[in-house]
């Protein structure tokens, strides 16, 4: 969530303002609670039960173990709650118990 990239073609690097707000608001968030946002993201994205895998790239042996470092770290519960009461999720969305 730290990169300058954003979708593809010429306009690339043209992030839209309100992509650019939320992820300043994910981090304040992340901040607050002691969460790495990459860890956050990596277990947001394997929590809806009907997920049966997460395929996630790695270029080196040090992003697989940062990923499964990210895949056993705990989670505080109020970090989703705060997620869901300042709108950033999805009020419905399957979080990590």
């Amino acid at each position: 969530m730290g990169s300058p990239r954003y979708n593809s073609g010429k306009e690339a690097y043209e992030i839209p303002p309100a992509f650019l707000e939320k992820r300043k608001r994910l981090r304040e968030v992340a901040s607050n609670h002691g969460v790495d946002l990459r860890t956050a993201a990596l277990q947001f994205s394997a929590a809806p039960d009907i997920a049966a895998a997460l395929v996630v790239g790695a270029s080196s042996e040090q992003q697989i173990l940062a990923d499964y470092t990210s895949m056993q770290t705990r989670i505080p519960v109020q970090f989703w709650a705060e997620l869901k009461t300042q709108n950033l999720i999805e009020q419905n969305a399957p979080v990590p118990a």
